[in-house]
């Protein structure tokens, strides 16, 4: 799948003195697949988000995490 490639392969080093070099939640990736893959991941993450609506389409957790998921896909080209 392209998205292991990139995480594979496209890491984007961590500065030497960033302030803790072990936190995964800062990496950055460089970003090499097409537009229209791009949006199959909206696409997809889209799904999720409608899917995971409680029964009276009220948000819950797992909405607002496929949904932040959404937005950052959104921005990747912007």
């Amino acid at each position: 799948m392209q998205i292991e490639r990139i995480l594979r392969e496209h890491k984007i080093p961590i500065p030497e003195l960033h302030s803790d070099l072990n936190v995964e939640t800062t990496a950055y990736f460089k970003i090499d697949l097409t537009v229209d893959e791009v949006e199959n991941i909206v696409e997809y993450f889209l799904d999720l988000e409608l899917e995971n609506l409680s029964y009276d389409n009220e948000l819950t957790p797992a909405c607002a995490y496929y949904t932040s998921l959404v937005n950052k896909w959104n921005n990747v080209y912007d």
